[in-house]
């Protein structure tokens, strides 16, 4: 044996000083390489059948004085540094805690030699063969380590000694991060704030889909923990932007007197607020009760507990922060099932701290946009015919309630007691218009039924599109504006498909239980469904007008400050007969002529004359007429 061999074998390992606690994460690791090296050289000293009896004592006593060393300081270490207040809340014994360790040093490739199985863990902490067996349980198997969170398993089907298992990201983000903190936004003000909350919508999401996909063994397992990773990252950029702003709202929610939120909650509300902001559809599975949860949880005991918190009885529900979305009855803690089943949004209380208890801009869940009306009731000519009818529609709507109940009404009529109207009649005639004067006058949004976006290729779509819609409206207490409603509403007998029919059926059946104002237009009165009939609270024919209404709409359309030649007056004008969007577009046009040959003005009667041949001889290729407004 050589002497330089016999002198490293001989020689004292060095040994810790005073226990202390740790001041960052990265002293906390480097004290546990220390201790890991220790470990390894009592294990090799205990391995060689040639070491001396001098040298396998002093490794010994090396090893356990570093053991004991990082124990206690780690004992003492404040929660501000991550990893002692994860062993805190998930009381792991000093196994499992070097253990940890262990896995975040071998993620930071800090450690020589592979981690990533439980059988190369055990030896790496130096587990006698007699009990590798047990440890190798504790950290799987609904362990302390798994239950919290702390480690995930990549490949559970494989052999318990070939499992991977791999620290929790937030772990491993601790020591990469240096000690810097995340970045706020660089938001102005918390209106812009809700921009930025767009894509932390998304990573939560896309957390809860991975999850899911590993939970059910679907997924890549890593795909979950860089999911997980992506969320974390963007809900620190927002506490760090609400710590630099606690007067916002957001912070004073989180911030409230009350039950305190904990993480899981927070995550919950986050987002719940990007329902409300309309960055997802309101059916989207994230907001629901398994949606949530798979959202904010990574392991199974905090989903539980997230579903825990948003039944009837729990602290979010209790709180006032969330309810049910379809505004029906929260199911208790003891129905699991219907509490992942139930779709959620905010709750008043949360609604009103962030001032989204009015918001009238809001995407419902099949994109569409409530919108406050851009008619006045005041700007437009009706005839009085019109007139009276919209009248009798806007006593119905405010004073519903002394008709059906004070009088009796709802006796006899149990249903079908909602304010619904047909507008019919051709383009251009204010049909349109009314409806949006209708909203404003009620002081209500206004919610557009768009054909386009209601319509979907997949069977049953349609179908929870048109459900959904009316709930927005129902929720944002809007008027629901159905235009061209024959492409929906039109003759079962002219189907085609069963699911067209089915469709119609849904239609019917939505307007039936609906207990707001829906307002239905169409060119072709005759191509609706019969059946929609009964539903009709109010029939409203519309008309070309006669020359006194479009004198009236040329005065109130030609206004103060247009500037006009001196041959040109309403009353010339309304010689021409055109619907009320003819004259729209002919004084538009008369415009951009004028504006064209003279930028000053005025616009003359031959710029109107041109206006007029143009919107009189344009081709009519639409055999339900020109488009009006």
């Amino acid at each position: 044996m050589s002497k330089k061999k016999d002198n490293k074998k001989n020689r004292k390992l060095a040994l810790p000083g005073r226990a202390a606690a740790f001041a960052s994460h990265d002293a906390l690791l480097e004290g546990a390489r220390r201790m890991l090296e220790a470990r390894a050289a009592r294990v090799g000293a205990e391995g060689d059948e040639d070491a001396p009896a001098g040298q396998i004592r002093s490794a010994r006593t090396a090893d356990e004085a570093w053991r004991r060393w990082w124990q206690r300081s780690l004992d003492a270490t404040p929660d501000t540094v991550g990893f002692a207040a994860a062993c805190r809340r998930a009381g792991l014994d000093e196994l499992e805690r070097e253990a940890l360790a262990a896995l975040v040093l071998g993620r930071l490739s800090l450690v020589k030699g592979e981690v990533g199985k439980l059988a190369e863990l055990a030896d790496l902490l130096g587990v006698p063969a007699g009990e590798k067996l047990a440890a190798m349980r504790r950290c799987l198997d609904g362990g302390r380590l798994q239950v919290g969170g702390l480690i995930h398993c990549l490949n559970p089907d494989a052999e318990l000694p070939d499992r991977r298992i791999v620290p929790a990201p937030a772990l491993v983000e601790e020591p990469l991060a240096s000690g810097r903190a995340a970045l706020p936004w660089p938001v102005r003000g918390e209106a812009e704030l809700h921009q930025y909350l767009l894509p932390l919508t998304f990573a939560l999401r896309a957390k809860g889909e991975a999850f899911d996909d590993e939970r059910r063994g679907l997924g890549d397992p890593e795909d979950s923990l860089r999911s997980a990773r992506r969320a974390d990252r963007q809900v620190a950029r927002l506490e760090a932007t609400l710590a630099a702003h606690p007067e916002w709202r957001l912070s004073a929610l989180f911030a409230a007197d009350g039950p305190a939120l904990g993480r899981l909650e927070r995550l919950v509300l986050l987002a719940l607020v990007g329902r409300e902001l309309g960055h997802l559809p309101e059916d989207d599975r994230l907001f629901t009760g398994a949606g949530l949860a798979l959202a904010a949880g990574q392991t199974s005991a905090e989903m539980a507990a997230s579903l825990a918190a948003l039944a009837a009885d729990g602290r979010l529900a209790e709180a006032g922060l969330v309810e049910e979305g379809a505004g029906q009855k929260l199911p208790g803690a003891g129905n699991v099932v219907a509490i992942e089943k139930t779709a959620y949004r905010l709750g008043a209380v949360a609604r009103r701290a962030l001032g989204l208890e009015d918001a009238r801009i809001r995407r419902g869940s099949s994109d569409f946009v409530v919108r406050e009306p851009a008619v006045r009731m005041d700007a437009l000519v009706l005839d009085e015919r019109v007139e009276r009818t919209l009248g009798m529609a806007l006593a119905q709507a405010r004073g519903g309630a002394q008709v059906f109940k004070d009088w009796g009404i709802e006796a006899v009529l149990p249903y079908g007691r909602n304010v619904t109207l047909l507008f019919a009649g051709p383009p251009g005639v204010g049909k349109t218009a009314c409806a949006e004067a209708l909203a404003h006058e009620l002081g209500r949004p206004i919610l557009v039924a768009d054909y386009a976006r209601l319509q979907s290729c997949w069977i049953g779509e349609t179908d929870k599109h048109i459900v959904a819609i009316f709930r927005e409206a129902r929720q944002s207490g809007a008027v629901l504006f159905w235009d061209e409603a024959d492409s929906m509403f039109f003759d079962r007998e002219n189907a085609f498909h069963a699911w067209e029919v089915r469709t119609v059926n849904v239609l019917l059946q939505e307007i039936e239980r609906f207990d707001g104002v829906c307002v239905l237009t169409t060119n072709r009165r005759v191509a609706l469904d019969p059946a929609l009939e009964r539903r009709i609270t109010l029939k409203v024919e519309f008309s070309a007008p006669d020359r006194t209404m479009r004198r009236r709409i040329w005065e109130k359309m030609l206004g103060a400050r247009l500037p006009l030649s001196g041959d040109v007056d309403a009353g010339w004008l309304s010689q021409a007969e055109l619907t009320g969007g003819q004259i729209k577009n002919v004084l538009l046009n008369a415009a951009r002529l004028a504006l064209a040959e003279r930028s000053a003005g005025p616009v003359t009667r031959a710029d109107f004359e041109a206006a007029m041949a143009m919107e009189l001889e344009a081709p009519d290729e639409d055999p339900r007429g020109r488009i009006g407004f």
